[in-house]
């Protein structure tokens, strides 16, 4: 079994009924503030799992898998399916790395319903890496694609501190192993970290 990694992460945030696809960021917020007013308010919390963490690495999608709860008052707490997670995948549009997180559960209805939401990873400033690393851009989708609900989730510093505390080896055969696919994870990280600072 090839050695790999996974960390917790949570999310919040608030969430309202859009009329209209969000595109825009002023779109998101907008849904994040109606969802406030509303008691629209959400959170997540997931485990990503990088099964081979040295294949991951050299995967320009690095896509990983994500599992856990999806807590919101019309659903209640509903279990994601088929989730993944992408960390600092480049858009071939755009050439901004993004965050990107996926999952399906079923809606208040019982219905299917696709959360799915981006991390744009372009800073105001170049110096400013930690909002666009924090600030997740979501919608939910119906069965049909037409959108539902938007708004933003966030994470804040003590939420962040927990998810790199949390960052541990899987599918290793010894403490030695363990520590180079951690290092393998980390490394990767600061790069990316460190490549979002010579972004235009």
């Amino acid at each position: 079994m090839a050695a790999g990694v996974t960390f917790n992460e949570r999310m919040g945030g608030f969430l309202s009924t859009c009329e209209q696809p969000p595109v825009e960021r002023d779109d998101f917020r907008a849904g994040q503030r109606q969802g406030s007013q509303s008691g629209g308010a959400c959170h997540f919390e997931a485990t990503m799992l990088m099964e081979n963490i040295a294949a991951y690495v050299r995967d320009p999608e690095h896509l990983a898998k994500m599992s856990g709860s999806f807590h919101w008052d019309p659903v209640g707490v509903a279990e994601m399916r088929d989730g993944e997670f992408q960390l600092y995948a480049k858009n071939p549009e755009t050439g901004i790395r993004e965050m990107r997180y996926r999952f399906t559960f079923h809606g208040p209805d019982g219905s299917p319903l696709s959360f799915s939401g981006v991390k744009w990873m372009k800073p105001k400033m170049r110096i400013n890496t930690w909002s666009p690393s924090t600030t997740l851009y979501s919608r939910i989708d119906r069965a049909d694609g037409s959108t539902a609900w938007c708004g933003i989730l966030t994470i804040g510093m003590r939420e962040t501190m927990k998810l790199f505390r949390s960052v541990r080896p899987v599918g290793t055969s010894d403490r030695s192993e363990g520590r180079r696919a951690v290092r393998a994870f980390n490394t990767f990280f600061m790069r990316e970290q460190l490549a979002l600072l010579r972004q235009g």
